[in-house]
């Protein structure tokens, strides 16, 4: 759709946008007022340095994804655990313009010398939503839960009672970390080795209350809390030490929270902090439709795709708000390929013999990199508001980032060249065919909807210029989710992923490194190294997680990198830009590079609680 038809649209949509918005606004018109000042701030209340606000006004999102849980334990998506970090605490905070952690329930921390014994110092006199004391115990449940462990009846092996990615990463090998209370406002954590991945990780990991969980987690039972349907019937009942509570759910409508009465930062005049009176969010079932919230002033604030800024820039000036451009995001399109060689419970292979044999041939892999224009999808999907991603670590990440990977620049020749050494050849009508007479066909899974069939188109294209044959299956995400993370019957999968925050350590992606990891997609979970190279990641990423030295760490990511790039059981497609629209009368808006653009939504004020 071009500029002026897209403004058309603008139009046309306006009316009735500002008619939803208006039905919208009085749905929620019931809610009760705030009340501020009930509560005394705690003894080692935050005080915050950013400019001093005043109470009043809703910042409103609009959405596509609504929460899958209000249990962060539950194992959710980006979308869902940034929005629960709205409602919960952490120990420790990042700040992703000093790019820095930052205390948060812990006021201060210790470090031994030998960098494996850490004591933590928390806030005196914080409460949780509910008004009952914060404590250490409620630091050392949390842990329980994540460490907890079932026997497996038939292997006779110890399993995650809860299994989430948080548990192996308390997983040291052989033992596990260590944590004890030394009183009510102190713990410490022993870590049986160097671990440099433990601040990313306490940042990372939500306290849960204890006075509230602790009999469920008893009956074993504690995912099925705080589901969706609790926060329906009973919100009030989710306890947190977040700035928010929830105030209301009304599925695929919206989401309202309100400030946490007993929140533990205020401002420098001693105003508790947040100033919002509310935070909601929209939910829509059409991605365009958050686009036209945003360009016709009836949000807040929200992201914007490379695809649809221009447009949405001509609508700056009218509707109020202003369009941040945050370069490249923290986050890639990518093909799985099914590297996997097991079998199902009925001995048959997740992928069959003859396309295991071509997708296994590391030449094969390398020549439809080489015969994929990724620049072409750069500019069909991205309008030119991307680059082309040649790592598995992208550049936002900052020193993380190795610039000098292998490349695979498009070149039709060089992906021929590379077929025909192995095997492959064309007959008269272009079709590729394998040594042993197989046409080459490959079925690629991508989800239903969301544009993916027109990311994928230039891929498609391109490999049936090689004579490759890519039939394209849209698929329901849960469904994908299953073939990906169970039931490994795929060939190829297109995906994107990303990081909600800003902050980055290799140990948010230890299950995808090393090749025990649930989320070494192409061949999860094994037992052994299958490959030398993978041996070799498993080696370099421990190496990296056992020291602070941060250039060993960083050399280590670069050459595991390097290794990928080399032996491709991922193919990197591009990232966009991304861009942030967000009104002009907010203020204490600091939009990072990366990351949520409102971090810091506690700080954010308006002088106009009479618009979004």
């Amino acid at each position: 759709m071009d500029i002026q038809r897209r403004k058309k649209t603008l139009d046309g949509m306006r009316m009735t946008l500002a008619l939803f918005f208006l039905l919208f606004l009085v749905g929620c018109s019931e809610s009760p007022e705030i009340e501020r000042g009930e509560y005394t701030l705690p003894d080692d209340v935050l005080i915050s340095d950013a400019e001093i606000g005043q109470y009043g006004g809703s910042f409103i999102l609009s959405d596509i994804s609504t929460p899958l849980s209000f249990n962060f334990l539950a194992g959710l998506d980006l979308r869902t655990h940034s929005m629960l970090r709205k409602v919960n605490g952490s120990l420790l905070s990042y700040n992703p313009i000093e790019q820095t952690y930052v205390p948060a329930l812990a006021k201060s921390w210790e470090q031994d010398e030998a960098g494996l014994v850490y004591t933590f110092e928390l806030r005196e006199g914080v409460r949780w939503s509910d008004g009952a004391p914060f404590t250490a115990d409620d630091v050392i449940f949390t842990f329980d839960a994540i460490s907890a462990q079932r026997k497996d009846e038939e292997t006779g092996k110890m399993l995650p009672l809860y299994p989430t990615k948080y548990y192996t990463k308390l997983d040291y090998g052989d033992s596990r970390l260590a944590y004890e209370k030394i009183d009510d406002y102190t713990i410490r954590i022993t870590t049986p080795q160097i671990y440099a991945g433990l601040f990313y990780d306490l940042h990372d990991i939500l306290i849960l209350p204890k006075h509230v969980l602790a009999e469920a987690h008893a009956e074993k039972r504690l995912l099925e809390e705080w589901s969706v349907q609790t926060a329906i019937e009973s919100p009030e009942s989710i306890v947190g030490l977040g700035p928010f509570v929830v105030e209301s759910y009304l599925p695929s409508e919206r989401l309202v929270l309100q400030p946490n009465p007993h929140y533990w930062k205020a401002d420098k005049e001693g105003q508790r902090l947040p100033y919002l009176d509310r935070m909601i969010y929209k939910y829509v079932a059409e991605s365009t439709t958050t686009i036209m919230h945003v360009a016709t002033g009836q949000v807040s604030g929200g992201g914007i795709g490379p695809s649809n800024v221009g447009w949405v820039r001509e609508a700056q000036d009218v509707h109020g708000f202003k369009i941040y451009d945050r370069g490249p995001a923290n986050m890639l399109t990518a093909i799985w390929l099914n590297l996997n060689p097991g079998k199902d419970e009925e001995g048959n292979l997740y992928v069959d013999s003859v396309t295991a044999s071509w997708l296994q041939d590391r030449r094969f892999r390398q020549a439809m990199l080489y015969g994929f224009n990724r620049q072409g999808v750069v500019d069909a999907s991205y309008f030119g508001g991307g680059a082309v991603v040649h790592s598995t670590i992208t550049k936002p990440l900052g020193n993380w980032y190795n610039p000098n990977v292998r490349r695979y620049e498009y070149s039709p020749e060089k992906a021929m060249s590379l077929l025909t050494e192995a095997g492959f050849s064309k007959n008269e009508k272009g079709e590729l065919f394998d040594a042993s007479g197989n046409r080459v066909s490959i079925t690629m899974i991508l989800p239903n909807g969301g544009g993916w069939e027109e990311l994928v188109l230039v891929f498609k294209e391109n490999m049936a210029d090689l004579g490759i044959e890519i039939l394209l299956q849209p698929t329901e995400f849960a469904t994908m989710a299953r073939q990906l993370e169970y039931t490994f019957d795929y060939e190829m999968m297109v995906l994107a992923w990303g990081y909600s925050s800003a902050a980055y350590d290799p140990s948010e992606d230890q299950s995808f490194f090393l090749s025990s990891g649930k989320d070494h997609n192409w061949h999860p979970k094994q037992i052994e190294p299958a490959t030398e190279w993978e041996a070799r990641i498993d080696e370099l990423y421990k190496v990296q997680e056992r020291t602070f030295d941060m250039e060993t760490r960083y050399a280590a990511m670069h050459e595991i990198q390097a290794i990928l790039a080399e032996e491709l059981p991922v193919i990197t497609m591009a990232a966009p830009n991304s861009y942030a629209a967000v009104k002009n009368h907010w203020r204490n808006l600091r939009v990072p590079d990366s990351g949520g653009f409102i971090w810091n939504i506690e700080e954010i004020w308006t002088e106009r609680p009479d618009i979004p």
